[in-house]
Protein backbone atom coordinates (compact mmCIF):
# COMPACT_ATOMS: atom_id res chain seq x y z
CA UNK A 1 0.00 0.00 0.00
CA UNK A 2 2.92 2.03 -0.01
CA UNK A 3 3.98 2.07 -3.20
CA UNK A 4 0.07 2.92 -3.68
CA UNK A 5 0.22 6.31 -1.69
CA UNK A 6 3.38 7.21 -3.02
CA UNK A 7 1.84 6.97 -6.49
CA UNK A 8 -0.56 8.65 -5.93
CA UNK A 9 1.59 11.27 -3.99
CA UNK A 10 3.77 11.95 -7.20
CA UNK A 11 0.42 12.58 -8.77
CA UNK A 12 -0.52 15.26 -7.12
CA UNK A 13 3.36 16.75 -7.17
CA UNK A 14 3.14 16.96 -11.22
CA UNK A 15 -0.40 18.53 -11.10
CA UNK A 16 1.36 21.39 -9.23
CA UNK A 17 4.03 21.30 -11.36
CA UNK A 18 1.97 21.77 -14.45
CA UNK A 19 -0.48 24.08 -12.57
CA UNK A 20 2.36 26.52 -11.89
CA UNK A 21 3.82 26.19 -15.71
CA UNK A 22 0.39 27.43 -16.70
CA UNK A 23 0.00 30.36 -14.43
CA UNK A 24 4.10 31.09 -15.55
CA UNK A 25 2.68 31.22 -19.06
CA UNK A 26 -0.30 33.24 -18.18
CA UNK A 27 1.01 35.94 -15.93
CA UNK A 28 4.71 36.08 -17.99
CA UNK A 29 4.16 39.72 -18.96
CA UNK A 30 2.74 40.58 -16.20
CA UNK A 31 5.94 41.11 -14.02
CA UNK A 32 7.46 38.69 -11.40
CA UNK A 33 5.65 39.94 -8.58
CA UNK A 34 2.05 38.71 -10.10
CA UNK A 35 4.13 35.60 -11.16
CA UNK A 36 4.96 35.09 -7.19
CA UNK A 37 1.10 35.67 -6.27
CA UNK A 38 -0.31 33.27 -8.71
CA UNK A 39 2.39 30.67 -7.71
CA UNK A 40 1.15 30.94 -3.59
CA UNK A 41 -2.45 30.79 -5.15
CA UNK A 42 -1.79 27.56 -6.79
CA UNK A 43 0.74 25.99 -4.09
CA UNK A 44 -2.25 26.78 -0.73
CA UNK A 45 -4.67 24.84 -3.58
CA UNK A 46 -7.18 28.24 -3.94
CA UNK A 47 -6.64 28.33 -8.18
CA UNK A 48 -10.03 26.37 -8.80
CA UNK A 49 -12.00 28.87 -6.36
CA UNK A 50 -9.91 31.87 -8.13
CA UNK A 51 -10.70 30.40 -11.50
CA UNK A 52 -14.30 29.78 -10.43
CA UNK A 53 -14.56 33.51 -9.32
CA UNK A 54 -13.49 35.21 -12.40
CA UNK A 55 -15.32 32.84 -14.89
CA UNK A 56 -18.59 33.57 -12.53
CA UNK A 57 -17.96 37.36 -12.05
CA UNK A 58 -17.79 38.21 -15.89
CA UNK A 59 -14.40 38.92 -15.59
CA UNK A 60 -12.94 39.92 -18.90
CA UNK A 61 -8.99 38.88 -19.97
CA UNK A 62 -6.75 41.75 -18.43
CA UNK A 63 -4.21 43.00 -20.47
CA UNK A 64 -0.69 41.56 -21.30
CA UNK A 65 -2.29 37.75 -19.85
CA UNK A 66 -2.19 35.20 -22.43
CA UNK A 67 -5.31 33.38 -21.49
CA UNK A 68 -9.29 34.94 -20.55
CA UNK A 69 -10.39 33.03 -17.61
CA UNK A 70 -12.67 31.03 -19.63
CA UNK A 71 -9.85 29.30 -21.16
CA UNK A 72 -7.82 29.84 -17.95
CA UNK A 73 -9.97 27.90 -15.85
CA UNK A 74 -10.60 24.90 -18.42
CA UNK A 75 -6.56 24.30 -19.01
CA UNK A 76 -6.37 24.20 -15.12
CA UNK A 77 -9.44 21.48 -14.68
CA UNK A 78 -7.34 19.31 -17.82
CA UNK A 79 -4.43 19.43 -15.89
CA UNK A 80 -6.51 18.50 -12.89
CA UNK A 81 -7.50 15.50 -14.44
CA UNK A 82 -4.32 14.37 -16.61
CA UNK A 83 -1.80 14.64 -14.05
CA UNK A 84 -3.75 13.82 -10.91
CA UNK A 85 -7.23 12.62 -10.95
CA UNK A 86 -7.44 9.87 -13.42
CA UNK A 87 -3.81 8.49 -12.89
CA UNK A 88 -5.10 8.30 -9.14
CA UNK A 89 -8.16 6.76 -10.42
CA UNK A 90 -6.20 3.88 -11.86
CA UNK A 91 -3.73 3.52 -8.80
CA UNK A 92 -6.87 3.29 -6.61
CA UNK A 93 -8.68 0.65 -9.06
CA UNK A 94 -5.87 -1.28 -9.06
CA UNK A 95 -5.43 -1.44 -5.28
CA UNK A 96 -8.89 -2.66 -4.97
CA UNK A 97 -8.68 -5.78 -7.57
CA UNK A 98 -4.51 -6.65 -6.05
CA UNK A 99 -6.87 -7.08 -2.80
CA UNK A 100 -10.16 -9.09 -4.27
CA UNK A 101 -7.25 -11.15 -6.49
CA UNK A 102 -5.29 -11.63 -3.18
CA UNK A 103 -8.78 -12.96 -1.37
CA UNK A 104 -8.16 -10.10 1.16
CA UNK A 105 -11.46 -8.11 2.66
CA UNK A 106 -11.73 -5.17 0.90
CA UNK A 107 -13.33 -2.10 2.91
CA UNK A 108 -16.09 -0.23 2.69
CA UNK A 109 -13.80 3.06 2.58
CA UNK A 110 -12.05 1.78 -0.20
CA UNK A 111 -15.05 1.41 -2.34
CA UNK A 112 -16.54 4.78 -1.08
CA UNK A 113 -13.16 6.59 -1.70
CA UNK A 114 -13.08 5.03 -5.84
CA UNK A 115 -16.93 6.23 -5.69
CA UNK A 116 -16.29 9.82 -4.64
CA UNK A 117 -12.82 9.45 -7.15
CA UNK A 118 -15.20 8.25 -9.97
CA UNK A 119 -17.87 11.05 -9.55
CA UNK A 120 -15.81 13.64 -9.33
CA UNK A 121 -13.59 12.73 -12.29
CA UNK A 122 -16.91 12.82 -14.01
CA UNK A 123 -18.30 16.60 -12.29
CA UNK A 124 -15.40 17.85 -13.67
CA UNK A 125 -15.23 17.04 -17.11
CA UNK A 126 -18.77 17.74 -17.23
CA UNK A 127 -18.70 21.27 -15.43
CA UNK A 128 -16.28 22.42 -18.40
CA UNK A 129 -18.45 21.11 -20.93
CA UNK A 130 -21.24 22.48 -19.86
CA UNK A 131 -19.59 25.98 -18.96
CA UNK A 132 -18.10 26.38 -22.91
CA UNK A 133 -21.72 25.18 -23.65
CA UNK A 134 -23.64 27.69 -21.90
CA UNK A 135 -21.01 30.63 -21.87
CA UNK A 136 -23.23 33.29 -24.03
CA UNK A 137 -20.20 34.11 -25.84
CA UNK A 138 -19.14 30.86 -26.92
CA UNK A 139 -22.53 30.52 -28.52
CA UNK A 140 -22.18 33.45 -30.23
CA UNK A 141 -18.82 32.84 -31.89
CA UNK A 142 -19.86 29.28 -32.95
CA UNK A 143 -23.71 29.01 -32.65
CA UNK A 144 -23.71 25.52 -34.65
CA UNK A 145 -21.58 24.06 -32.02
CA UNK A 146 -22.24 25.63 -28.82
CA UNK A 147 -26.14 25.27 -27.62
CA UNK A 148 -26.95 22.08 -27.37
CA UNK A 149 -27.65 22.49 -23.47
CA UNK A 150 -31.05 23.24 -23.37
CA UNK A 151 -32.28 26.34 -22.20
CA UNK A 152 -35.10 25.03 -20.07
CA UNK A 153 -33.99 24.56 -16.23
CA UNK A 154 -35.48 21.24 -15.48
CA UNK A 155 -33.90 19.92 -19.24
CA UNK A 156 -30.63 21.93 -18.35
CA UNK A 157 -30.46 19.46 -14.45
CA UNK A 158 -30.99 16.24 -16.73
CA UNK A 159 -28.74 17.30 -19.46
CA UNK A 160 -26.03 17.84 -16.41
CA UNK A 161 -26.45 14.51 -14.93
CA UNK A 162 -26.44 12.65 -18.27
CA UNK A 163 -22.97 14.70 -18.76
CA UNK A 164 -21.76 13.84 -15.21
CA UNK A 165 -23.09 9.81 -15.64
CA UNK A 166 -21.26 9.30 -18.96
CA UNK A 167 -17.99 10.99 -17.87
CA UNK A 168 -17.68 8.87 -14.70
CA UNK A 169 -18.82 5.78 -16.18
CA UNK A 170 -16.38 6.36 -19.16
CA UNK A 171 -13.30 7.22 -16.67
CA UNK A 172 -14.27 4.02 -14.23
CA UNK A 173 -14.53 1.31 -17.20
CA UNK A 174 -11.56 2.82 -19.11
CA UNK A 175 -9.36 2.76 -15.89
CA UNK A 176 -10.92 -0.68 -15.42
CA UNK A 177 -9.55 -1.82 -18.91
CA UNK A 178 -6.11 -0.62 -18.48
CA UNK A 179 -5.88 -2.23 -15.02
CA UNK A 180 -7.28 -5.64 -16.47
CA UNK A 181 -4.52 -5.07 -19.28
CA UNK A 182 -1.78 -4.53 -17.14
CA UNK A 183 -2.41 -7.35 -15.46
CA UNK A 184 -1.83 -9.76 -18.06
CA UNK A 185 1.65 -7.70 -18.37
CA UNK A 186 2.09 -3.91 -17.64
CA UNK A 187 3.87 -2.85 -21.07
CA UNK A 188 0.51 -3.84 -22.66
CA UNK A 189 -1.40 -1.17 -21.00
CA UNK A 190 1.64 1.64 -22.38
CA UNK A 191 1.68 0.23 -25.59
CA UNK A 192 -2.11 0.33 -25.56
CA UNK A 193 -2.05 4.09 -24.76
CA UNK A 194 1.05 4.99 -26.19
CA UNK A 195 0.34 3.56 -29.40
CA UNK A 196 -3.17 5.18 -29.59
CA UNK A 197 -1.41 8.33 -28.90
CA UNK A 198 1.06 8.03 -31.78
CA UNK A 199 -1.85 7.43 -33.92
CA UNK A 200 -3.86 10.61 -33.03
CA UNK A 201 -0.47 12.57 -33.27
CA UNK A 202 -0.04 11.01 -36.61
CA UNK A 203 -3.45 11.78 -37.99
CA UNK A 204 -3.31 15.17 -36.91
CA UNK A 205 -0.14 15.61 -38.53
CA UNK A 206 -1.03 14.03 -42.29
CA UNK A 207 -4.76 16.69 -41.68
CA UNK A 208 -2.70 19.34 -41.31
CA UNK A 209 -4.17 19.84 -38.00
CA UNK A 210 -1.25 19.42 -35.36
CA UNK A 211 -0.99 22.72 -34.51
CA UNK A 212 -3.13 23.62 -31.43
CA UNK A 213 -5.67 26.70 -32.05
CA UNK A 214 -4.00 28.96 -28.76
CA UNK A 215 -2.01 31.81 -30.96
CA UNK A 216 1.25 31.09 -29.58
CA UNK A 217 4.41 31.23 -32.07
CA UNK A 218 7.89 29.65 -32.19
CA UNK A 219 9.00 26.60 -30.22
CA UNK A 220 6.96 27.74 -27.66
CA UNK A 221 3.83 27.25 -30.14
CA UNK A 222 5.00 23.97 -30.85
CA UNK A 223 5.40 22.97 -27.61
CA UNK A 224 1.73 23.79 -26.27
CA UNK A 225 0.40 22.29 -29.34
CA UNK A 226 2.40 19.12 -28.54
CA UNK A 227 1.30 19.09 -25.11
CA UNK A 228 -2.35 20.25 -25.23
CA UNK A 229 -2.59 17.59 -28.03
CA UNK A 230 -1.70 14.66 -25.77
CA UNK A 231 -3.33 16.09 -22.55
CA UNK A 232 -6.74 16.54 -25.03
CA UNK A 233 -6.45 13.62 -26.03
CA UNK A 234 -5.73 11.39 -22.96
CA UNK A 235 -8.79 13.50 -21.20
CA UNK A 236 -10.79 11.83 -24.05
CA UNK A 237 -9.67 8.19 -24.02
CA UNK A 238 -11.06 8.25 -20.54
CA UNK A 239 -13.68 11.09 -19.19
CA UNK A 240 -15.33 11.43 -23.21
CA UNK A 241 -15.38 15.38 -21.93
CA UNK A 242 -17.83 16.38 -24.56
CA UNK A 243 -16.10 20.11 -25.22
CA UNK A 244 -13.26 18.16 -26.91
CA UNK A 245 -15.92 16.82 -29.62
CA UNK A 246 -14.53 20.18 -31.48
CA UNK A 247 -12.69 20.27 -34.33
CA UNK A 248 -10.45 22.27 -33.22
CA UNK A 249 -10.01 19.60 -30.57
CA UNK A 250 -10.31 15.90 -30.95
CA UNK A 251 -13.18 16.42 -33.75
CA UNK A 252 -16.81 14.96 -33.95
CA UNK A 253 -16.03 11.22 -35.49
CA UNK A 254 -13.10 10.64 -33.33
CA UNK A 255 -14.76 11.46 -30.03
CA UNK A 256 -17.78 9.10 -30.43
CA UNK A 257 -15.32 6.19 -31.91
CA UNK A 258 -13.27 6.78 -29.09
CA UNK A 259 -16.43 6.81 -26.41
CA UNK A 260 -17.03 3.29 -26.83
CA UNK A 261 -13.65 1.74 -26.86
CA UNK A 262 -13.28 -0.11 -23.66
CA UNK A 263 -16.43 -2.02 -23.96
CA UNK A 264 -15.16 -4.34 -26.44
CA UNK A 265 -11.60 -3.87 -24.92
CA UNK A 266 -13.01 -5.29 -21.25
CA UNK A 267 -14.64 -8.66 -23.51
CA UNK A 268 -11.44 -9.23 -25.23
CA UNK A 269 -8.89 -8.55 -22.17
CA UNK A 270 -11.24 -10.83 -19.98
CA UNK A 271 -11.91 -13.15 -23.11
CA UNK A 272 -7.81 -13.67 -23.59
CA UNK A 273 -6.42 -13.42 -20.55
CA UNK A 274 -4.34 -16.28 -18.96
CA UNK A 275 -5.83 -18.25 -15.93
CA UNK A 276 -4.44 -18.04 -12.75
CA UNK A 277 -3.94 -14.10 -12.67
CA UNK A 278 -7.42 -12.75 -11.31
CA UNK A 279 -9.12 -14.91 -8.67
CA UNK A 280 -12.84 -16.18 -9.59
CA UNK A 281 -13.83 -13.52 -6.94
CA UNK A 282 -11.71 -10.25 -9.12
CA UNK A 283 -13.16 -11.83 -12.21
CA UNK A 284 -16.77 -12.11 -10.79
CA UNK A 285 -16.22 -8.49 -10.00
CA UNK A 286 -14.76 -7.11 -13.33
CA UNK A 287 -17.45 -9.18 -15.59
CA UNK A 288 -20.26 -7.41 -13.09
CA UNK A 289 -19.23 -4.06 -13.08
CA UNK A 290 -18.43 -4.36 -17.15
CA UNK A 291 -21.83 -5.44 -17.93
CA UNK A 292 -23.52 -2.88 -15.77
CA UNK A 293 -21.29 0.05 -16.82
CA UNK A 294 -21.99 -0.81 -20.59
CA UNK A 295 -25.56 -1.00 -20.38
CA UNK A 296 -25.96 2.16 -18.49
CA UNK A 297 -23.63 4.16 -20.68
CA UNK A 298 -25.70 2.95 -23.24
CA UNK A 299 -28.74 4.46 -22.00
CA UNK A 300 -26.56 7.91 -20.43
CA UNK A 301 -26.13 8.73 -24.12
CA UNK A 302 -29.21 8.07 -25.61
CA UNK A 303 -30.68 10.11 -22.91
CA UNK A 304 -28.22 12.61 -23.78
CA UNK A 305 -28.69 12.90 -27.76
CA UNK A 306 -32.59 12.88 -26.83
CA UNK A 307 -32.43 16.01 -24.59
CA UNK A 308 -30.24 18.25 -27.22
CA UNK A 309 -31.63 19.73 -30.20
CA UNK A 310 -31.25 17.79 -33.52
CA UNK A 311 -29.14 20.26 -35.13
CA UNK A 312 -26.05 19.97 -32.36
CA UNK A 313 -26.10 15.88 -33.00
CA UNK A 314 -24.41 15.96 -36.52
CA UNK A 315 -21.36 17.81 -34.86
CA UNK A 316 -20.69 14.00 -33.03
CA UNK A 317 -19.94 12.83 -37.02
CA UNK A 318 -18.17 15.95 -37.76
CA UNK A 319 -14.69 14.89 -39.94
CA UNK A 320 -13.79 19.00 -39.56
CA UNK A 321 -10.19 19.81 -38.99
CA UNK A 322 -9.61 23.09 -36.77
CA UNK A 323 -8.40 25.19 -39.23
CA UNK A 324 -11.69 24.27 -41.84
CA UNK A 325 -14.05 25.44 -38.65
CA UNK A 326 -12.02 28.60 -38.38
CA UNK A 327 -12.41 29.38 -41.93
CA UNK A 328 -16.20 28.07 -42.37
CA UNK A 329 -16.85 30.06 -39.02
CA UNK A 330 -15.21 33.39 -40.72
CA UNK A 331 -16.62 33.32 -43.96
CA UNK A 332 -20.07 32.10 -43.29
CA UNK A 333 -20.57 34.29 -39.73
CA UNK A 334 -21.79 37.31 -38.93
CA UNK A 335 -19.01 39.96 -37.70
CA UNK A 336 -19.42 38.50 -34.03
CA UNK A 337 -18.74 35.02 -35.59
CA UNK A 338 -15.73 36.49 -37.44
CA UNK A 339 -13.96 38.55 -34.89
CA UNK A 340 -13.50 35.29 -32.97
CA UNK A 341 -10.77 33.92 -35.51
CA UNK A 342 -8.20 36.56 -33.93
CA UNK A 343 -8.38 34.51 -30.80
CA UNK A 344 -7.28 31.46 -32.88
CA UNK A 345 -3.60 30.76 -34.40
CA UNK A 346 -3.02 32.53 -37.55
CA UNK A 347 -2.30 29.50 -39.05
CA UNK A 348 -6.04 28.33 -38.90
CA UNK A 349 -7.19 31.56 -40.88
CA UNK A 350 -3.93 32.30 -43.22
CA UNK A 351 -5.54 30.79 -46.05
CA UNK A 352 -8.14 33.06 -46.23
CA UNK A 353 -5.75 36.14 -45.02
CA UNK A 354 -6.97 38.55 -47.82
CA UNK A 355 -10.56 38.04 -46.83
CA UNK A 356 -9.32 38.45 -43.27
CA UNK A 357 -7.88 41.85 -44.11
CA UNK A 358 -10.33 43.37 -46.24
CA UNK A 359 -13.14 42.86 -43.51
CA UNK A 360 -11.13 44.21 -41.22
CA UNK A 361 -9.05 47.29 -43.32
CA UNK A 362 -13.46 47.78 -44.09
CA UNK A 363 -14.97 48.33 -41.38
CA UNK A 364 -11.82 48.86 -39.14
CA UNK A 365 -12.44 53.14 -38.66
CA UNK A 366 -16.69 52.01 -38.09
CA UNK A 367 -15.81 49.99 -35.15
CA UNK A 368 -13.78 52.56 -33.64
CA UNK A 369 -16.55 55.09 -33.69
CA UNK A 370 -19.58 52.42 -32.71
CA UNK A 371 -17.76 50.16 -30.42
CA UNK A 372 -19.59 46.28 -30.97
CA UNK A 373 -20.01 44.58 -27.73
CA UNK A 374 -16.62 42.23 -29.33
CA UNK A 375 -14.44 44.89 -30.25
CA UNK A 376 -12.54 45.64 -26.83
CA UNK A 377 -9.13 46.89 -26.66
CA UNK A 378 -8.12 43.27 -25.82
CA UNK A 379 -9.65 41.69 -29.27
CA UNK A 380 -7.71 45.15 -31.19
CA UNK A 381 -4.13 43.70 -29.57
CA UNK A 382 -4.89 40.17 -31.57
CA UNK A 383 -5.44 41.78 -34.92
CA UNK A 384 -2.32 42.10 -36.80
CA UNK A 385 -1.03 45.64 -37.29
CA UNK A 386 0.00 45.34 -40.77
CA UNK A 387 -4.09 45.16 -41.02
CA UNK A 388 -5.37 47.62 -39.25
CA UNK A 389 -5.91 50.95 -41.77
CA UNK A 390 -3.96 54.21 -40.55
CA UNK A 391 -6.91 56.60 -39.09
CA UNK A 392 -9.32 58.24 -42.41
CA UNK A 393 -7.60 56.11 -44.46
CA UNK A 394 -10.91 55.53 -46.36
CA UNK A 395 -11.07 58.67 -47.44
CA UNK A 396 -7.02 59.05 -49.23
CA UNK A 397 -6.60 59.08 -52.84
CA UNK A 398 -7.32 55.70 -54.51
CA UNK A 399 -8.97 53.95 -51.37
CA UNK A 400 -11.86 51.73 -51.21
CA UNK A 401 -14.92 54.03 -50.29
CA UNK A 402 -17.90 51.30 -48.59
CA UNK A 403 -21.26 53.28 -49.09
CA UNK A 404 -24.02 51.62 -47.50
CA UNK A 405 -27.68 52.31 -48.82
CA UNK A 406 -30.85 51.88 -46.53
CA UNK A 407 -34.15 52.51 -46.60
CA UNK A 408 -34.80 53.68 -50.09
CA UNK A 409 -33.36 53.64 -53.27
CA UNK A 410 -30.08 55.49 -54.29
CA UNK A 411 -28.38 55.93 -57.24
CA UNK A 412 -24.87 57.13 -58.29
CA UNK A 413 -24.96 58.56 -61.95
CA UNK A 414 -21.35 58.68 -63.23
CA UNK A 415 -21.51 61.47 -65.67
CA UNK A 416 -17.93 60.76 -66.79
CA UNK A 417 -17.75 60.83 -71.14
CA UNK A 418 -18.26 57.29 -72.11
CA UNK A 419 -19.76 55.76 -68.76
CA UNK A 420 -22.94 54.32 -68.54
CA UNK A 421 -24.96 55.54 -65.68
CA UNK A 422 -25.46 52.42 -63.01
CA UNK A 423 -28.28 52.42 -60.39
CA UNK A 424 -27.45 50.44 -57.39
CA UNK A 425 -30.11 49.00 -55.60
CA UNK A 426 -31.21 49.95 -51.94
CA UNK A 427 -29.91 47.71 -49.28
CA UNK A 428 -26.44 46.23 -50.70
CA UNK A 429 -23.11 47.29 -50.47
CA UNK A 430 -21.23 49.28 -53.19
CA UNK A 431 -17.25 48.77 -53.56
CA UNK A 432 -15.93 50.89 -56.00
CA UNK A 433 -12.20 52.64 -56.35
CA UNK A 434 -13.04 56.60 -55.85
CA UNK A 435 -10.96 59.26 -56.83
CA UNK A 436 -11.83 61.91 -54.82
CA UNK A 437 -11.06 64.67 -56.77
CA UNK A 438 -13.06 63.39 -59.56
CA UNK A 439 -16.02 62.43 -56.81
CA UNK A 440 -16.35 65.74 -55.91
CA UNK A 441 -16.05 67.78 -59.25
CA UNK A 442 -18.64 65.44 -60.30
CA UNK A 443 -20.86 66.15 -57.49
CA UNK A 444 -20.61 70.28 -57.78
CA UNK A 445 -21.78 69.37 -61.36
CA UNK A 446 -24.57 67.51 -60.50
CA UNK A 447 -25.81 70.29 -58.17
CA UNK A 448 -25.41 72.54 -60.96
Amino acid sequence: MLMYRNASLACLATSIGFQLILVTIQNRRKGLLRILKEIMIVVTGMKPAEDAFKVASGAEQEKDTQFDPMTEMAYSKCIEMFAESIPSLIIQTSAILQELNSGEPTSTTAYFSLAVSVLMTGFTSSTLSYDWDTNPQNRANAPDHYGYVPDNARARAVMFMSLVGISSVKVFLMALFVVCLGSIKAVYALYFIGGEMIFYLVLKVVRGDFRYWVPIDGLAGLTVSLLSRVVVKFIVDFTACVQFRHPQEVGGLYFTLNLFVPLPGLAFVLNQMPEGIFSEVASTFVTNISNIMGGSILLLVGLFLALMDEKYRKTFLSVETGGQFTRRNFLEGDDVMKSSAFSKHEVHWAPIRDKVEAWIRAGWNKWEEDRPDWCTDQWKLKVPKDMIPKKNEGENVGSLAVRRQEGRRKSLVKRRKGVNSKVMPAGQEVEEQVDVKDFMRELKTMKM
